[in-house]
């Protein structure tokens, strides 16, 4: 678990146990059991339990299935070395009381690989293909075990429709980014390039051929929360504090609502 020391009146402040920065583990073959590792390792790092749709699930679970930095690793550098022992560094991002989220790295002088012939990267998919094979992938959520809501589903073939179209505006605030700068934003200045991302750069990774159906699914589910979370969140400050929030976030707020009518961006997905 991890420590609270005061900080002078203002909310505690979590520091992590030093296990818990990282770990040296010998790679398993598969990404499951990677995430099995994983998961046994953040367990004594987070709450254990928390409630999604009013059911308590393991926390780490929620932190590490499908946690997008730990599946770029895995698809670009781990499962090449099964066997091979690696430093695995975490990065916990912080809510008010909790981990919020982790991103996993590694130390490139931990990898231990023979040297190799310079290549070239592989094309990314066309958006064309990658929409279409996006869509399949939703259709087909519950073979690859990745299940989502009605709702998700929804937003997501919405979002990639109009990506298709060079004039529509895949600009979105990302809630962690939001989360992470949120005492840096003002009236004046709301850190739009902080707190700024876009669909399509997003969506670079899954449009790799090398990208499976999983990571193009849980791709899509990560990015999906982003964006919701973060307007949830400014709408729950905008109903308890009223007058109080902040004017900063109140800018925020009301860009996402001028978003949410215009026809042709990302937020007409995600209209109330």
């Amino acid at each position: 678990m991890y420590l609270t020391t005061p900080d002078f009146g203002l909310a505690p402040q979590a520091r992590m146990h030093p296990r818990c920065a990282s770990l040296m583990l010998t790679i398993p073959p598969t990404i499951q059991g990677l995430e099995e590792v994983v998961k046994r390792w953040i367990s004594t790092c987070v709450m254990s339990r928390t409630e999604v749709g009013g059911r308590p699930i393991r926390r780490e679970h929620q932190l590490v299935t499908n946690n997008p930095s730990l599946l770029n690793l895995w698809q670009t550098i781990l499962k090449n070395m099964p066997g091979q022992r690696v430093k695995l560094i975490a990065e916990y991002n912080w809510g008010p009381d909790r981990v919020e989220s982790i991103r996993f790295s590694i130390p490139v002088k931990t990898v231990d690989m023979p040297p190799i012939d310079i290549v070239v990267p592989a094309p990314l998919r066309p958006w064309d293909d990658f929409v279409r094979k996006a869509l399949d992938v939703l259709k087909r959520q519950k073979q690859i075990g990745i299940v989502l809501s009605n709702d998700q589903t929804r937003r997501l073939e919405c979002l990639l429709r109009g990506i298709l179209d060079p004039k529509f505006d895949d600009r979105f605030v990302n809630y962690w980014d939001l989360w992470a700068h949120q005492r840096l934003i003002s009236k004046d200045d709301p850190k739009w390039n902080l707190i700024i991302n876009h669909a399509r750069e997003r969506l670079k990774l899954a449009r790799r051929p090398t990208s499976d159906d999983r990571f193009i699914l849980s791709s899509l589910e990560h990015m999906d929360l982003s964006i919701v979370k973060a307007t949830k969140w400014l709408n729950m400050q905008y109903h308890n504090l009223g007058d109080a929030m902040s004017a900063g976030m109140v800018v925020i707020k009301d860009w996402i609502v001028k978003q949410q009518q215009s026809p042709n961006n990302l937020y007409s997905c995600y209209r109330p």
